[in-house]
């Protein structure tokens, strides 16, 4: 062989690195043959490296699913992710539910990538209760103590105005009111519950 090659074994298979090649073979008599006509093997075709995303984006108090971007995405590739995701766009934006997830990428030569790291969507927030409330009517005040949700991870807003902490509302005027519950931690918003505030006068 011209050049030389790995090794031939004893059934006549030849092993060899990329390159092209000639071969000869001469007889028991010493005659040899004419050279064989080129030989080529190709360049080994190259492993993906391992893929990577983008940053995550969570499930929020609305929207359910999570979602990320494949880094480098190509979409002549075959991206496989365990367990599987609702969708992957032409673009390689990810949508998935609340998981952890892995994935691989195999390109076209059908050479398959080391796995991912985890990558993990959290569960959907929660949207707090509907706020409870207590009122309290009078001649000199009226007020409304919020009694369900509370806690240091929760304000109020009384007909829209800025969130307080405290549950509690002084001075009320007669009528109608709304109040709406924040979760801090989440940001999730509570349907509004409404009340009127009725005067004793």
């Amino acid at each position: 062989f011209n050049p030389g090659v790995v090794s031939i074994s004893a059934t006549g298979l030849v092993t060899a690195n990329a390159n092209t090649y000639t071969f000869t073979v001469t007889n028991a008599s010493g005659c040899t043959s004419p050279s064989s006509a080129n030989i080529v093997v190709n360049t080994q075709p190259s492993t993906p490296s391992v893929p990577t995303v983008g940053a995550i984006t969570q499930p929020t108090c609305t929207t359910a699913t999570g979602s990320f971007q494949i880094t480098g995405y190509n979409i002549s590739n075959t991206y496989i992710f365990t367990p599987g995701v609702v969708s992957i766009s032409a673009t390689g934006l990810v949508t998935a539910n609340a998981n952890t997830y892995t994935f691989t990428v195999t390109n076209a030569s059908g050479c398959t990538s080391p796995s991912s790291a985890n990558i993990v969507v959290n569960a959907q927030p929660s949207v707090p209760s509907t706020p409870t409330v207590s009122i309290v009517s009078s001649c000199v005040s009226n007020s409304v103590t919020v009694t369900n949700p509370i806690g240091s991870d929760y304000q109020y807003s009384l007909d829209g105005l800025p969130y307080q902490s405290s549950p509690i509302f002084n001075n009320l005027a007669v009528g109608s009111h709304t109040i709406i519950a924040n979760q801090i931690s989440s940001n999730c918003i509570s349907n509004p519950v409404s009340f009127n505030v009725i005067s004793t006068s």
